[in-house]
């Protein structure tokens, strides 16, 4: 999905199920949404239809509720600083 939507990684550890919309099967969409200065830049990308039955899939065997890559800030973070650990509390 990031390879066709070219987000950045940035937006990928912000993606809610709240950015997704799958109304209508055929025309899935992706929104993907800036804050401040940037809110000007949000996009609503198209998805191909197989995204649906994988999204769904996903969701039912990860749990997900909120937030779609609940780690993927920690990694990102841990990633950038060379590997050492780091301590990251989401409050």
């Amino acid at each position: 999905m990031f390879l066709e939507t070219g987000m950045k990684s940035s937006e990928i550890s912000t993606l809610t199920t709240a950015h997704v919309d799958i109304s209508d099967p055929y025309r899935p969409e992706l929104w993907i949404k800036h804050s401040g200065n940037k809110a000007k830049k949000d996009l609503r990308v198209a998805l191909p239809p197989q995204f649906v039955e994988v999204y769904q899939r996903y969701l039912a065997q990860y749990r997900i509720e909120d937030a779609m890559f609940p780690y993927t800030y920690c990694i990102s973070r841990r990633n950038f600083f060379g590997g050492k650990q780091l301590r990251v509390y989401q409050g």
